[in-house]
Formats: structure tokens, sequence, C-alpha cells
């Protein structure tokens, strides 16, 4: 078998993902009144579709939970930090150290 069908989520886990993915929709937008644009929506989206991806690709490899936890925190600073702070990232995407700094503040 490949690692993409070895990654391939069945029916049940596709309805938890689906599932996830919509409350956290309504979490996001129930935000849309303190921050008024819409960036934090596209924010919120990409953390959810990382955090879902990487617990579960975890769970498929049966990964211990130090590990995923580990590799969402990393994730939460690099990738979170550069999208969030992407006015303190270098070109405007690349994480630079104030924006690890400042994810880590936040």
């Amino acid at each position: 078998m490949s690692v993409i069908s070895d990654l391939k989520p069945d029916r049940r886990q596709s309805v938890d993902i689906a599932a996830s993915v919509a409350l956290s929709t309504v979490a996001l937008y129930s935000f849309k009144s303190s921050y008024g644009a819409w960036k934090f929506l596209l924010i919120g989206f990409v953390g959810v579709a990382l955090g879902v991806l990487i617990a579960h690709v975890g769970n498929r490899k049966k990964l211990p939970v130090v590990l995923i936890a580990a590799v969402l925190l990393v994730t939460y600073v690099i990738i979170g930090g550069a999208i969030a702070l992407s006015d303190q990232a270098t070109a405007g995407f690349l994480p630079s150290l104030d924006t690890i700094l400042g994810a880590t503040r936040a």
C-alpha cells in the first residue's frame, strides 16, 4: 500500500473531520464582531486544517501524543506566526525571528 492510501480517512473518520471543521467554522464566525475584518477567518481555517491534518496523520501512524503535541506547537509557532503576523514576516510569508517571538507571546 502506498503512503497516501494508508493516510486516507475511512468513512467514520471523514464524518469526524467534517464535524470538527463545521463546529470550528461556527466558533470562528463568532469572532466576527470582535475582529471586524475577515482575515481572522482565513487564519482560523488554516489553523483548523493543519490541526486536523496533523492529528489525523498522528492517529493513523500511531504516533505518541507527546510527539503530536510537539509537532502542533512547532506548526503553530512557525506557520501560525507567519500567517497571523504577516506584516512582520520576511517577504510577507516567511517566518522571521520577530514572527516566531510574536507567536510565542500570543
